[in-house]
């Protein structure tokens, strides 16, 4: 029997060299889901949520990310995000927005869980079929019957229709 270096794998010649890590930087998108440490009260939703989306603006100029597109239910927040400079760093401008959030609704305490989920879109995936995908979760939910009735939806980028709808240019 070999010894332990004879157990590693040999990549052979004309093998791949292993992938560099993923380092969130860049003019990528991501599919980023916020989990609310506490359910957004009913009786304030409008003052918190805009509040919040004032936040996520100014957070989104300092560190050169744009919004595409948004949705705030009353237990977490998601949002598809893009990075506009090279330099765009998707783990700073989380962090950075996650805790001027915090200062600014959570009066001392947590308004975010932990973790979060977050996924780079890839190149094929439409914006607009991804927004609409979480999109219709206010639906599902039963806070509203259709996704114009929903108010805290939409795009710091693309514009809101009169019906309600957001136009995506894709």
């Amino acid at each position: 029997m070999g010894d332990v270096a004879d157990l590693r794998h040999d990549r052979g010649e004309g093998a791949e060299a292993p992938r560099e890590r993923f380092n969130y930087r860049g003019k990528h998108r991501y599919l980023i889901v916020l989990p609310l440490a506490h359910p957004i009260a009913e009786y304030d939703a409008a003052g918190a949520v805009l509040k919040l989306l004032g936040v996520l603006r100014d957070r989104c100029w300092a560190e050169k990310f744009e919004i595409l597109a948004y949705c705030v239910m009353p237990d977490r927040m998601t949002l598809v995000a893009r990075g506009e400079t090279p330099g765009s760093d998707m783990h700073l401008f989380l962090k950075s927005f996650r805790a001027a959030a915090d200062e600014a609704l959570a009066a001392g305490g947590r308004l975010w869980m932990k973790k979060y989920r977050e996924r780079v879109l890839r190149k094929h995936e439409l914006t607009s079929v991804v927004a609409m995908e979480f999109f219709r979760e206010p639906v599902r939910a039963g806070l509203a019957r259709r996704i114009e009735e929903y108010p805290y939806l939409g795009s710091f980028t693309f514009a809101r229709e009169k019906s309600g709808r957001v136009k995506f240019r894709d």
